[in-house]
């Protein structure tokens, strides 16, 4: 069989359409499409080492599921000059070797962003969905999403960091409302403009930089209906309930909120406090 029989029956597997050559990184990188196949070594990366593996064991076809060349799209222009490409060219070319690279078919044999995006967007319209992807030619296409960014690949740390921190940014700016009922009369107070929640017997009183509002009610009661907010709240005492946003500072035994607003954390709460509001601190890490 030659290279071509092999991939078209591999892409004809997967049940999907063939993908146009300007819309794929799925391309015949080394060899020629009518070569004939004495044998196929399948890998995630066509590295040095698997090439002189396939060489040792007959074979002269490698299906690879990353890149060849070093870049998302395997551009080589990049790397005409380039000592340890012109290394592995020489070694592919010496050895006869046709390698395609399986990335694209694969991933969309059930399922692929654009369509999962769209799965996701009829549950929750509000979700930030933040694409990672080499190919440029599909952002147009996922417009209909309405994404919140569209990384290009390579990405590195300091824009996944940046991408981030304006997502957070973006969730935080959002409307949430507390809604409740006093005296008959219901109320909404913007989440974000609230600094605490205050605990004196029966009645709660949240505070915000302007107002003060009354209520009847419980604060563990509170505390649980904000459990989904999109916002965090710390239960530094029995009587008060803070919003993260709005601590200016934390001690060991008290935060003071950006109104100068001084509460204790009680002391059995001390070390659960600490540990909350250093994973909360607002730096993101990212793992290579």
């Amino acid at each position: 069989m030659t290279v071509r029989e092999i991939v078209d029956k591999i892409i004809e597997k997967t049940g999907v359409e063939p993908l146009p050559e300007d819309k794929t990184c799925d391309h015949l990188m080394t060899g020629s499409w009518d070569m004939e196949v004495k044998g196929v070594v399948t890998t995630f990366m066509a590295t040095v080492d698997v090439i002189k593996e396939a060489s040792a064991l007959g074979a002269n076809f490698i299906i690879t599921h990353e890149p060849t060349w070093f870049s998302g799209a395997d551009d080589t222009e990049w790397l005409l000059e380039d000592p340890v490409y012109l290394e592995k060219k020489k070694l592919i070319e010496e050895n006869h070797i046709a390698i395609w690279r399986f990335h694209d078919h694969m991933h969309m044999d059930k399922e692929d962003g654009i369509s999962a995006a769209k799965k996701i967007r009829e549950y929750d319209k509000n979700v930030l969905i933040i694409y990672v992807t080499s190919h440029e030619n599909h952002m147009k296409e996922s417009f209909s999403v309405h994404p919140f960014q569209f990384l290009v690949k390579p990405v590195n740390e300091k824009l996944m960091e940046t991408c981030f921190k304006a997502a957070i940014d973006d969730i935080n700016d959002a409307d949430f409302y507390f809604r409740y009922s006093y005296k008959r009369v219901n109320y909404k107070v913007p989440v974000r403009d609230i600094l605490y929640f205050e605990s004196n017997r029966r009645k709660i009183l949240i505070v915000t930089q302007k107002d003060i509002y009354e209520l009847y009610g419980k604060l563990n009661e509170i505390e649980s209906s904000l459990e989904s907010c999109k916002i965090s709240f710390l239960r530094v005492h029995q009587s008060f309930l803070v919003n993260y946003k709005h601590v200016d500072c934390l001690a060991y035994n008290f935060v003071i909120m950006d109104n100068g607003k001084k509460i204790s954390i009680s002391e059995d709460r001390r070390k659960v406090i600490s540990e909350q509001y250093c994973s909360m601190e607002d730096t993101f890490y990212v793992a290579e």
